[in-house]
């Protein structure tokens, strides 16, 4: 998994209990910016971890660059393990041959957009795609029904079918109007004295593989403000919003909706550079070299997250397991993950500018932090085993032992253990194996054997575990 992806998905490990192996983006230390991880850096991964459920990556990154999905596409395939892409800033990508490519066309299992960031969507309007036979489409479907809501907004899904239906009628037009003007730009502002327009630097060796060209990425060090000066200062006396600011560039968001708008932005520069001799200089920014910024994980993401906590000063974090996440916006990339050893290159400069003041942290060391869950269950598909029966009692117990692996076709629960509390759990009587185990259940819930993918046998009263819960969603006893 790449290690710039959004918080969102850092949720999901949150919730799930999953083991993350990161992939380190491609840190420029000239630009100080991460590009997307290359095939190289991914062939890497899967040699270190071969038992990895699969991939998953971002692209495009929020700077507008792209990774070579294709290639990273054939690397996963060849090891039989899906791809998912995160191309939330890529909804209008598949619509315009001059665009890069998109997921889907270049091999990616799943790949998930936002049609509000790059199309013309709602807010929260978003959809997730699927091909091909490595990931189970009703298991997948049963996951995001956990996660949708009982009361959906229709006005967000007439919206996503309606731009879906204006794309496929005029997209190809009003996205190819868009691109000519952001050619225009592109040579305009990079006119404009003190103003470079960052292009080829990001598509050098061992840079990105492609670049969303809608996207106008505008290096200030000439008129030496910062990025987050020249946006409040645009904001303020032009009306205009940037799509991203850091602390030496602004980027520009074009859309196919831009036309007028594009003169504005021209006058809106042109006004910044005459009144940047006004704006105080720019504070400086002693940035952590690449290596600085590579955290360890000592502890899985949830058992950080929900283990024994304590807010400490930053300035004494220093070390520490983090039990929360830290996550600047735009881009709304964690710096500190749950389960993340802290480094000074964070800690300190937090610290010292005053951005983040305290930390959850959990309280003891690593090594003192008992985990309280096994892996899931993963998404991939597993062999079909031989049928099997299996008996359930309730007891008590204090052990924290194993999750069974149950004779299903997968664990249903991944969970170990009783309730920490309580000592209540279920014991697995695996008619194959002998095996005797407790399987948690989360917290002070107590699953009964159907509700955890077991059918009743009417004939013998006991459970089948043949079939998964994917299968078995409409068969609880």
């Amino acid at each position: 998994m790449s290690r710039d992806a959004h918080k969102s998905i850092v949720a999901g490990l949150i919730f799930s209990g999953i083991q993350s192996r990161w992939i380190r983006p491609r840190w420029d230390p000239k630009l100080h910016l991460a590009h997307p991880p290359s095939p190289a850096d991914v062939e890497e991964m899967w040699d270190r971890y071969p038992e990895a459920a699969g991939c998953l990556i971002v692209s495009p990154t929020p700077y507008g660059t792209c990774a070579d999905i294709a290639a990273i596409a054939k690397i996963c395939h060849a090891r039989g393990k899906p791809l998912i892409v995160d191309e939330a800033w890529g909804a209008h990508l598949p619509f315009h041959d001059d665009l890069p490519t998109w997921a889907m066309n270049a091999g990616a299992d799943i790949y998930v957009v936002s049609v509000h960031e790059m199309g013309a969507g709602f807010e929260q309007g978003s959809v997730h795609h699927l091909q091909g036979d490595r990931v189970d489409p009703a298991h997948l479907s049963a996951c995001a029904d956990l996660l949708m809501t009982t009361s959906p907004n229709a006005i967000l899904y007439s919206a996503i079918d309606g731009w879906r239906r204006q794309m496929v009628q005029h997209g190809s037009e009003l996205l190819g109007n868009a691109l000519a003007l952001a050619r225009t730009l592109h040579a305009d502002i990079d006119a404009l004295p003190g103003i470079h327009v960052l292009e080829d630097e990001l598509l050098a060796v061992e840079s990105s593989h492609d670049l969303d060209r809608m996207q106008i990425l505008m290096d200030l060090s000439g008129p030496g403000i910062s990025g987050y000066q020249a946006a409040d200062w645009l904001r303020e006396n032009c009306r205009i919003d940037m799509g991203l600011s850091d602390h030496r560039r602004i980027m520009a968001t074009l859309s196919m909706a831009d036309d007028v708008a594009a003169s504005r932005l021209m006058d809106a520069l042109g006004a910044l550079i005459g009144a940047a001799p006004t704006i105080a200089p720019a504070a400086p920014v002693d940035l952590p070299a690449p290596h600085e910024l590579e955290l360890e994980t000592v502890v899985l993401p949830w058992d950080a997250f929900f283990g024994p906590a304590e807010d400490i000063p930053t300035r004494d974090a220093i070390g520490r397991v983090a039990a929360e996440q830290i996550t600047p916006y735009p881009p709304g990339i964690p710096a500190i993950v749950p389960g993340e050893r802290t480094r000074l290159a964070y800690t300190g400069t937090t610290a010292q500018k005053g951005c983040v003041r305290t930390l959850r942290l959990l309280t003891g060391t690593a090594t003192e932090i008992r985990p309280n869950r096994t892996h899931p269950r993963l998404l991939t598909k597993a062999p079909d085993v031989p049928d099997c029966t299996a008996t359930w009692e309730q007891t008590r117990t204090a052990e924290m032992n194993p999750s069974p692996r149950n004779c299903a076709r997968r664990t249903a629960t991944g969970m170990t253990g009783p309730d920490p509390g309580t000592g209540v759990g279920w014991r697995h009587q695996d008619a194959c194996g002998g095996r005797r185990l407790t399987s948690k259940a989360l917290r002070m819930f107590v699953f009964p054997p159907a509700a955890i993918g077991c059918r009743r046998r009417s004939d013998t009263g006991t459970y089948a575990g043949h079939e998964g819960l994917e299968r078995n969603l409409g068969n609880r006893a």
